[in-house]
Parts: structure tokens; sequence; C-alpha cells
């Protein structure tokens, strides 16, 4: 831990005044992203990914050869998801070894033991000989992205993981035992005869497939319900929505409401951050069925219509009372979305300013039982501290605040943090049957306003929780405010370490002047982060 973790930790712990709690949390988050002194971590040239064809096909090879020359294993069970993982006996792993190195993948494939550099396969028998270790994972060149001739290889990486499971050095057991050397899903030790059994050792017909057959039943802290992504978007520079847009201001030109930016053009600008954000789906979450696009009947040009995961959907589909579109409010909106046809019980609502910035689980977003996380800001409000003139979005926050309220006779000082928002269906409808009133007044504000709610990314998240079907979480999240002066440092941060889970983009608070200097910091970081596109794409 670095001097500046501990201090950190020490600040936490002596509950000291909470603004030097957050001084010295933010010096640490400026050091870690490399914008102070020099960044303790290198750039990345090896970005992990959830999925690639040639791991599939490394993997589906590999097993074969293991069958061929008779090796036991089993597969599975990994506590990272995404990751294959292989089960061996420790006295099998020179064998293992040998046929590793006779392979020739079309590909590099490098290999990592506990946190040491990344090496390429044909030194892991030398380096095996110099000092015996009980795990190592292999990494797979899905797509290079740096230059062919790099001594390193640069590029998006899947990763299969080896695990030689052995005697321990001390035990208390009558019996010989073997353990796993690392942590995994089903089982971290067993007797050596049961996982001879499981490998097949003395006979084959006794191997389970996958490490997670041993037992018949499912663990009942698996998942058991899909997970749908949920976008909304707007393209800005579309005439037809410009004209629709300009009739329906009052006055011809802008609103007035209190402070509030509810008409201005940061609210609809589109720098393509939607492709951006499907690639980091596709890249980072392996747990999505499907992709439900919400727009005002428009579609990107390079959307995969096509795509089998991809549902585009207009708001005249999703939207209880029709006549009160077209609508150009987020907030109006979100008090619609649970009406999606087909919609999962269980969804994350994305806006397209909001990226996956490394693989992550579904258990990222929900707890085992179907309870969906959320995540406090740093920050505390107070309903009774929000004036009339306040942004749009706190007014909404404190109309929420005071149903709770008269619900449940508590308050909330809890504001979130700009990620992905989980969300389930059954707790959007109660909130609608409950709050009729007061859904429908929101969903028939075509611009923000007062009588705005956030029913997914605020309200939902204090009534599941008061009602047992939300609990606060941690995720590894940056906002990054376009606005900023130093920006460019941040966004250059961000990219160095790929260390955050979510990260937003928020462009609130841009200058004219600064305009066009902020989209081209904005798109090379984007294509720089998410360099190869998705299936999403034609």
């Amino acid at each position: 831990m670095s001097q500046l973790s501990r201090l950190l930790a020490e600040v936490r712990t002596q509950r000291v005044y909470p603004t030097a709690y957050r001084a010295v949390r933010k010096l640490h988050r400026r050091v870690m992203d490399g914008e102070l002194f020099t960044a303790p971590r290198a750039t990345p040239a090896e970005i992990e990914v959830v999925s690639g064809p040639r791991r599939d096909a490394f993997w589906a090879a590999l097993l074969d050869r293991l069958a061929e020359r008779r090796i036991p294993y089993t597969s599975g069970a990994s506590d990272r998801e995404w990751r294959h993982r292989l089960h061996l006996r420790e006295q099998d792993a020179d064998a293992l070894l040998a046929l590793l190195e006779q392979t020739t993948p079309d590909m590099p494939v490098l290999f990592q033991e506990g946190h040491q550099p990344h090496l390429p396969l044909t030194m892991i028998t030398k380096i095996f000989r110099r000092r015996r270790f009980n795990r190592f994972d292999l990494w797979l060149l899905e797509q290079p992205t740096g230059a062919a001739a790099a001594k390193r290889p640069e590029g998006l990486f899947t990763v299969i993981e080896i695990d030689f499971w052995g005697s321990p050095e001390r035990s208390f057991r009558s019996e010989p035992y073997a353990v796993a050397p690392r942590p995994n899903e089903v089982a971290t030790s067993m007797r050596w005869r049961e996982l001879d059994q499981v490998l097949g050792v003395t006979d084959p017909a006794t191997r389970a497939p996958d490490l997670v057959d041993v037992d018949p039943l499912p663990d009942l802290h698996a998942r058991d319900f899909p997970i749908d992504i949920v976008y909304t978007w707007v393209d800005d520079q579309d005439p037809a929505w410009r004209m629709i847009k300009n009739q329906h201001l009052p006055d011809g030109s802008k609103i007035t409401v209190g402070e509030g930016r509810a008409d201005h053009a940061e609210r609809f600008r589109n720098r393509d951050e939607l492709r951006y954000s499907l690639r980091s789906i596709e890249m980072f979450a392996p747990f999505v069925r499907n992709v439900y696009l919400v727009t005002m009947d428009q579609t990107p040009a390079w959307l995969n219509l096509d795509h089998p995961q991809l549902k585009v959907v207009s708001h005249s589909d999703i939207y209880a009372d029709r006549d009160v579109l077209p609508t150009f409010n987020s907030s109006s909106i979100e008090t619609q979305l649970h009406h999606i046809d087909g919609l999962a019980e269980h969804f994350v609502y994305f806006n397209d300013d909001v990226f996956l910035g490394r693989p992550c689980s579904w258990r990222d977003f929900f707890w085992a039982g179907g309870a969906t996380k959320f995540f406090p800001a740093n920050h505390a409000i107070s309903a009774n501290l929000i004036h009339d003139q306040a942004e749009e979005y706190l007014i909404a926050d404190r109309n929420a605040i005071r149903l709770l309220e008269a619900e449940f006779g508590k308050t909330v000082h809890q504001g979130m943090m700009h990620t992905p928002h989980p969300a389930r269906r059954s707790v959007l409808y109660e909130l609608e049957e409950k709050y009729g009133e007061q859904f429908a007044a929101c969903a028939a504000s075509r611009f923000r306003s007062r009588q705005d709610l956030r029913p997914i990314a605020f309200f939902g998240h204090h009534y599941g929780f008061a009602t047992g079907r939300a609990m606060p979480a941690v995720i590894g999240n940056r906002y990054l405010a376009l606005w900023k002066p130093q920006i460019a440092a941040q966004l250059a941060g961000v990219l160095r370490t790929r260390r955050y889970q979510t990260f937003c983009i928020n462009d609130v608070g841009v200058t004219d002047e600064r305009e066009e200097e902020v989209d081209q910091l904005v798109g090379g970081f984007l294509e720089s982060y998410f360099p190869t596109p998705s299936s999403f794409e034609r």
C-alpha cells in the first residue's frame, strides 16, 4: 500500500471532517490517474476483454489435446465469470507445459504468474523449472492495437486460467487432501480421492466436465434471471428533430426555470458516444441478454439493425399517454422505460455518456437474490436546502424525497453517482401505480421542469432500499466533467490506468469557445479506449 493509500485509510477510519477526507481522496485519485507526478502504473499493453474467437478456438484445441494425451482435468468455476479456467493436479503440470509449448497459435499468447509481468508462452517451461508455481494465466491476443513490429504485443486479450491443485504444506486432517491455488465458485479443497474422481484419473467416466457438475443442484447464490441493458439516445444533428424541438420551445426559443438548463444544447449533444458505449458493453459485459435503444424514431447510421440482441424502441411504443409526445425530457422518458415490451425484470439503465471501463460481472449491479445495487455519491443533499431556483435534476430529487418522507416518515441525504443504474420493472410499476399523478405530470413535461422525478436514477433506488429490494454498494467510477480546465489530463489518466469499472463523460457547462477543442479530446479518448468496432456496428 502506498503512503498516500495509507493516509487515505487512516483519514477514513478516524472519521475526520468530511471535507478533509474528500480532499485526500481527490489527491489520491489524481496521483493514481497520473495527473500529478508520475503515474505509478504503466499504460497496460494487455487490455482484457470478456470474449473472443481466438480464445474459443484455442480452448477447444487445448481440451482436445488434453484428452488425446490422457491428462486428467476439469474446467469452469472461475470467480471471474468471463474467464475460462482449467483445473489439474500439480503432478501433471510438466505434461501441460510441454503441451502448451508445442502449440502454434496464429496470434501471440502470453502467460502471467500472479502479478508478474506478462511473458511469451515459449518461456513458460524455463521459468517454471526455476520457480515452480501452482497457477498462471494465459493471455490470448484477440485484436492487436499496437505496431506489428512491437516487441511487446499490445491489444485486446482474453484470458484462460490454469490451476494446479496440490497438497497443503500443513494439514490437521487424517486423510490426504488437495487444495486449489486460488478461490473458485465451487470448492477450494477436497480429499485427493475425490479430486481424482472429479478429474477422471482412474475412470474417465467419472470426470466432471465442469467443476460445478459435482453438485446436481444450482447454487443458491448463482444468478437465475436475465439482465438487459436500456439506452436512451438522441441525435441532436438531425434536422427533423431540431425542427420538432424548436416548434415546442416556449416562446420559440428558451425555457426559463430557475437557474436550470432544461433546453440547453448540452442536454442533447451527440458526440457519437453511443457507438463507444456499445463497444464497452461488448468488451466488458458478459452477462447481457438484450440491448434496448429508446429513441424518438431515430437510429444512428452506423447501427447494425440486424443484430439479434439489439431492439430499437420508439417513444410512442412505451408512453402510456402518447398525447404528451414528443418529449425532450430524460426524466419524462425514465417514467416510461419499464413499459418496454419484452424487457427483463432486471435491467441496467445507461445514458449514452456512461461507459464500462473494464470487465464487469453481473454482481457489480445486482445482489444474488435479485436485489438491485445502487451507488451513493460522496456528497450529501437535503431536500430542505434545495431551493426553487436549483437545477431541474435537484428539484426532481427533492420531489422524490418528499414522497419518500410522506410514505416512510424518513428523509434521504444520499445523492447518486453518475453510473449505470440497475433497476427492476416490478419496482417501477409499483411506483407508477402508487404515484400515478406524479408520474403523469413528469411524463407530460416536454422539457425538464419542477414536476420531474428520476424514478430510475434516484427515486427507485431509495424506494427499493426502503422496501428491501435495493442495497447500497461500491463501484469503481470516474466522473469526467468536460468543462474543467484539467480535463485533458483527467482523460489521459483514465486512459493510462484503465482502473475504473465505469466512467461518465459529462459535457454540462462547456463553453462555445471550447466546444471544438473538447470534441477532439473526447473523440480521441474514446477511439483510444475502445479501438475495435463492435458487432452492433455495420
